[in-house]
């Protein structure tokens, strides 16, 4: 991978980021959030050395098992509590 593609996914992930946390803090007027991008440079080279380091491929299939499981306590808490709030005898 070139290094100009992980610049931008890292500034892409970044920018989503700090959209969402905008849009949260849409409804007060009173806040103004703005940041400077050079102030973000030193996690931009935290989260290259993390990707440079760490062996994301070996990696990936634990990551999809914790995640999967999650998603499944999600899924079963869920249909839990539906069925508890259903008014059947």
């Amino acid at each position: 991978m070139n290094k100009g593609g992980n610049d931008m996914i890292i500034e892409g992930v970044i920018s989503v980021i700090f959209g969402l946390i905008n849009l949260l803090l849409m409804p007060l007027d009173v806040v103004n959030f703005g940041f400077n991008v050079l102030t973000l440079e030193p996690v931009k080279q935290f989260i290259k050395m993390a990707l440079y380091i760490i062996p994301f491929n070996e990696l990936m299939p634990i990551f999809i098992f914790f995640a999967s499981m999650m998603a499944f306590r999600i899924v079963v808490s869920l249909i839990k509590t539906i069925w508890d709030l259903l008014p059947i005898v």
